[in-house]
């Protein structure tokens, strides 16, 4: 399983836009296609790929690019991503519409280095021009052109009255980027032996992490609740908290899905390390009501994926927040 660095995606970008000055048909390392289904009236998922140079321990004379689905890789030397939003508690009446469809790690642009210039610069504009050039061309009952394209970086504030007026509708000062937690597990028939039956979203506790002497591998024990039990959907409101900050993930971008509503691309957190808060440490961004966050519905299929597995939570839809 190949994985990529913001820094190695940034450099193929870099490449590909210079190229393209003498090459109008250069190829974009970022390939987003549709998958073909079985009942497409529901759902249609889409992949994607990223050709980059894989992250890997081998010491390499002549780095050389690899196609192949997108994973994301933070590692505790790269840039953290600064949480700049508190999960709803899902117990709290006043929050349950924004905890009803499961909590999102909130960050932006300007708080997780490398990886907010590479949504920022690249991924979300390219997210737009590909879908929209696939909308245009695939010709299928469930494309539309009124279908919106759910982006990868909010950039506008919602108009909703649960905004202040003076932010209604208005640029974000500082655009935001958020993140799907999934504490399910992955099919026992994933392509990848070693992702079988394993918990997707995974949170370890990085201030009790060490690195392996023989391995050089992250290691440490699961975050746990008030309880003293591993984080879960329900319960993971309780530590993730405003100014803490994610030192080593992987994020999986591999899959994206059109629903009848919304055209999406997922943004799954696999193993996860996570520090808490330091004092005072937390986003200028204006925050906004997190009831208004949740609003729109996701668009869940009707039938999960068996060959490509990771694409089972590509149906995640989320309209722009007013966080």
């Amino acid at each position: 399983m190949y994985v990529f660095s913001p820094q190695a995606c940034l450099d193929a970008f870099e490449a590909y836009t210079a190229e393209l000055k003498t090459n109008p048909k250069a190829e974009c390392p970022l390939q987003i296609s549709v998958r073909k289904t079985k009942n497409p009236t529901q759902c249609t998922y889409l992949q994607v790929t990223m050709k980059a140079v894989p992250v890997t321990t081998k010491p390499q004379t002549k780095p050389t690019p690899v196609k192949a689905p997108f994973i994301l890789s933070i590692s505790e030397e790269d840039d953290p991503i600064y949480i700049t939003a508190d999960i709803p508690d899902p117990n709290d009446p006043e929050k349950k519409a924004a905890s009803k469809f499961g909590p999102v790690f909130n960050t932006t642009i300007n708080d997780c280095g490398k990886l907010g210039e590479l949504y920022d610069k690249y991924l979300d504009p390219e997210w737009a021009r590909q879908i929209a050039q696939i909308v245009a061309t695939e010709g299928t009952p469930m494309y539309q052109s009124t279908t919106p394209i759910n982006p990868l970086v909010k950039r506008v504030n919602s108009s909703k009255n649960t905004v202040p007026v003076e932010h209604r509708g208005k640029p974000k000062e500082n655009p935001v980027i958020r993140f799907k937690p999934d504490f399910g597990k992955w099919p026992s028939k994933h392509p990848k032996e070693i992702l079988r039956d394993t918990q997707k979203t995974q949170i370890f506790d990085f201030t009790k992490s060490v690195k392996n002497p023989k391995t050089g591998l992250l290691q440490g024990p699961l975050a746990v609740d008030k309880r003293g039990k591993p984080l879960a959907k329900e319960t993971c409101h309780e530590i993730i908290k405003r100014g803490g900050r994610i030192r080593k993930v992987h994020i999986y971008l591999d899959s994206g899905s059109q629903s009848e509503t919304y055209i999406s691309w997922q943004q799954l957190l696999g193993k996860t390390y996570y520090e808490p808060p330091a004092p005072a440490r937390h986003s200028d961004e204006q925050e906004a009501d997190e009831a208004d966050a949740m609003q729109e519905e996701f668009a869940a299929p009707t039938e999960e994926p068996v060959q490509q597995p990771q694409e089972d939570a590509a149906d995640m839809v989320m309209n722009s927040m007013g966080l």
